[in-house]
């Protein structure tokens, strides 16, 4: 389910009332994916599945991976695109937990 907003950003629709989500009815295998147009204006919301593991996998980290920007680690004996799923960076070599997936993307938190 994707909520648009149409061609107009966000703050055109409720230009003086904050943007408030009630995210309490998300199920652990469900997350919100924003969309934003080239001028960082917020144009959807998207509800997405995940695909949970029963148990966290070991993987090692490729690339740096920081919480915004996706990076690469090696799992399985392939090479994935992935992205990080707590509020830290991974660096290259590092172990990682794979927590699920999205698609072809993996979930990864550090290794302690």
């Amino acid at each position: 389910m994707i909520k648009r907003f149409g061609f107009s950003p966000l703050r055109h629709i409720l230009p003086d009332r904050p943007l408030v989500l009630n995210v309490s009815q998300l199920r652990e295998d469900e997350r919100l994916e924003f969309k934003y147009d080239s001028h960082n204006n917020l144009v959807a919301i998207q509800k997405v599945k995940l695909s949970l593991f029963r148990e966290q996998m070991e993987g090692t980290a490729e690339t740096d991976i920081e919480p915004t920007v996706c990076g690469r680690v090696f799992y399985g004996g392939s090479s994935w695109k992935a992205v990080v799923d707590e509020d830290v960076k991974i660096l290259a070599g590092q172990k990682v937990l794979v927590t699920a997936r999205q698609n072809l993307t993996l979930l990864v938190v550090p290794a302690f």
